[in-house]
């Protein structure tokens, strides 16, 4: 018997998905500078092995740098893990992420966390440098490398719309001062190669970001509701690393202490070898051998199995690209979530998915968001989306193997961005000045860029274990290692800006991270 399967196209690397990551929670609503002297930061942690299970991603806030937040909150998970930052750490966060243990750490090359006079931001990149080089952490740029076709096509596949009010905000990001940085992080001479990959990066993570005009049935506070929006946008970044071959799905669980715990996308089983396996799509007749269903794993379902925190708290909440189904609701009950915040499907949806829907409201406290273009009957891409969408299946329905599916080649990718989106965050701050001699003749004084940081084992499946930023008290890299003091060690780190500052260095070194990223 002949089977057919369809080729599921996503990030062929979970590296990229997590510096999208990264990059997405520095825009986090709740990201904040920690104080004036330093950048907010985004941060997402992983494991360091195949599975790179996402163990927490969060931001600068609440006068916490984003490695602080993260490594107070959960101080045992982050030891050998990888870490992706929107900037490269201050050395307040270095030193948490050593305390942390953390096998490497990735982030995005763009102004580090530490704000200041260039020759003390320069002295404190050394001293970080330093840092990471006696702890044996490995840390570098981090720039994921994505083709435009392929995230054209990963896009229709998890259903991603954009608005006429929709902006490119990421890809008009790319620093001016690109020679200046280029210096600091020890880049002289790929200055033109640096700005044409970011550039091209920030294009593709523009691209795989749901439109986030929209609104929700239940009202709440303007500033929940935009922490909602944006962690459903997180949801369709993870969504990007699917294998589902007919739609991916996203999801991720939030702790009310600010920061996320959980991530997963859909898919087939660790260890599964492509074409093994029935992979057929939805409209294929299921013949004996060839249905996918039984055998792929819900979004919702790994996000609960892959989860860093074990018990889980009252105001936890499960965000997710659409409405869970009755059995993952069961999941969901039986772990102990009481809210849900999901994308509202479309008026064509099944009986089924309308069922799933109608008692997801009655046991739960569930929200459900309705995106802009679904209000509009002249919505831009959504009709066309579906059309090419329904072309491209048929197309790609084979009866021999033409290979595994295309994704984002690394994992460190999706780390970066993640950083760079955590530096983002509405909660991530600049931390706060820091006066070296007399501080009434306010002299050197040291001033620190928010920055993002993402966390996560360094060995395969790179579990990301914390998504973090810097706060107007706490640098990123110090409040991720606050949270995880015991469980980062030879984990990678991934940072949105350089980690200059001396205390963050010293953090890094106590961690004993594998390595270290800068955005």
């Amino acid at each position: 018997m002949e089977r057919g399967y369809k080729i599921a196209t996503r990030l062929g690397n979970k590296k990229d998905l997590c510096m999208f990551l990264a990059l997405h929670m520095e825009n986090s609503p709740m990201c904040v500078s920690p104080s004036e002297k330093f950048n907010k930061t985004g941060i997402v942690v992983c494991e360091s092995d195949k599975i790179h299970k996402v163990v927490a991603m969060s931001c600068s806030r609440e006068n916490l740098h984003a490695v602080q937040h993260v490594v107070l909150n959960v101080p045992c998970s982050l030891s050998n893990c990888t870490v992706y930052l929107s900037r490269k750490p201050c050395s307040t966060c270095t030193t948490f992420l050593i305390q942390g243990s953390v096998s490497s750490v990735y982030y995005w090359p763009m102004s580090p966390e530490l704000k200041g006079e260039d020759s003390a931001v320069e002295e404190d990149l050394k001293q970080v440098d330093q840092m990471f080089l006696r702890s044996n952490i490995s840390s570098s740029v981090f720039l994921p490398i994505t083709d435009s076709d392929t995230v054209f096509k990963i896009s229709s596949r998890i259903k991603i719309y954009k608005c006429t009010e929709c902006s490119s905000h990421y890809a008009e990001a790319v620093p001016k001062d690109m020679e200046k940085n280029s210096s600091l992080l020890n880049m002289q001479g790929h200055i033109r190669i640096c700005a044409e990959q970011m550039k091209n990066s920030l294009c593709c993570l523009d691209c795989l970001l749901h439109c986030p005009h929209g609104k929700f049935e239940k009202k709440e506070k303007i500033d929940v509701e935009k922490m909602h929006t944006h962690a459903l946008q997180l949801c369709y970044l993870l969504a990007a690393r699917s294998d589902d071959p007919d739609r991916g799905v996203g999801c991720v669980l939030y702790s009310q202490n600010g920061y996320f715990f959980g991530a997963g996308y859909n898919g087939y089983p660790i260890g599964a070898i492509f074409a093994n396996l029935p992979c057929a799509g939805r409209d294929v007749k299921k013949e004996s051998g060839t249905a996918k269903g039984p055998v792929l794993i819900h979004a919702e379902a790994n996000a609960l199995l892959f989860r860093s925190r074990k018990k889980i708290e009252e105001n936890d909440v499960l965000y997710c690209t659409k409405p869970p189904c009755s059995e993952c609701q069961n999941y969901i009950q039986f772990v102990g979530i009481k809210k849900i915040v999901s994308v509202q499907e479309s008026s064509q949806s099944s009986s089924n998915q309308q069922d799933s829907t109608g008692s997801l409201k009655s046991n739960f406290e569930y929200y459900q968001w309705k995106p802009q273009y679904a209000e509009c009957s002249a919505s831009p891409l959504s009709k066309q989306t579906e059309n090419s969408e329904k072309r491209d299946g048929e197309e790609t329905e084979r009866k021999n193997d033409k290979g595994p599916p295309s994704r984002l080649p690394n994992k460190e990718d999706l780390c970066i961005f993640l950083a760079l989106h955590m530096e983002n965050s509405p909660n991530c701050q600049e931390p706060r000045c820091k006066y070296v001699g007399n501080k009434q003749k306010n002299s050197n004084i040291l001033k620190f860029f928010k920055t993002g940081i993402v966390i996560c084992e360094a060995n395969k499946p790179k579990r990301i274990i914390t998504m973090d930023c810097s706060t107007e008290d706490l640098h990123a890299v110090p409040k991720a290692l606050l949270r995880f003091p015991n469980a980062l060690r030879c984990c990678e780190v991934y940072l949105s800006s350089n980690a200059l500052h001396q205390l963050c260095k010293t953090f890094d070194s106590s961690s004993n991270f594998s390595s270290v990223l800068l955005a």
